[in-house]
């Protein structure tokens, strides 16, 4: 739980400043650098994020709960874009080290769905709802488990057993 919490806190630390020193191109559409007023804006979602993070952290008891927890959390990240390059890649990482916190099955972003995925993405933005991420996520948490049981059942078929 305690490095759960350092490893969320130093994401969203916000001691320094995270502006964005040079324009991005996220979602198609390039932004500049932002204004010291935006780093504060910036810095206040991040905080904010951390501490609610947290505290749902506590009550997600069920599977879907602690799910939708850790993909919410992909989307928070992603949507506050605190960073030049890689958040996508860093919201991936924070929502599966909340499914590894949580002995989940980590789902993946499959590369082929990557337009759906920014689309869904968008959809959020204009709808202010987080219910396409979510219905997407669901989706490729299917596909996930799909393939890995596919390839346990290819590796039984030939006669794989465990040695322990």
């Amino acid at each position: 739980m305690d490095m759960f919490i350092s490893i969320a806190a130093s994401l969203f630390n916000t001691d320094e400043s995270i502006a964005t020193p040079c324009s991005v191109k996220a979602k198609g559409i390039y932004r500049v650098p932002p204004l010291l007023f935006e780093d504060a804006i910036c810095d206040l979602k991040l905080s904010n994020s951390s501490f609610i993070l947290q505290e749902k952290q506590k009550t997600a008891k069920t599977f879907r709960k602690q799910y939708e927890l850790s993909f919410n959390a992909h989307l928070n990240l992603v949507t506050i874009h605190p960073w030049v390059d890689d958040n996508g890649r860093t919201a991936r990482l924070l929502m599966n080290w909340i499914q590894f916190y949580y002995h989940l099955f980590p789902a993946k972003i499959f590369k082929e769905d990557r337009e759906e995925y920014n689309l869904s993405l968008r959809q959020c933005q204009d709808e202010e709802s987080n219910q396409p991420f979510l219905a997407f996520m669901a989706g490729q948490l299917k596909k996930s488990l799909s393939l890995e049981i596919e390839r346990f059942n290819v590796l039984q078929k030939r006669g794989f057993s465990f040695m322990f």
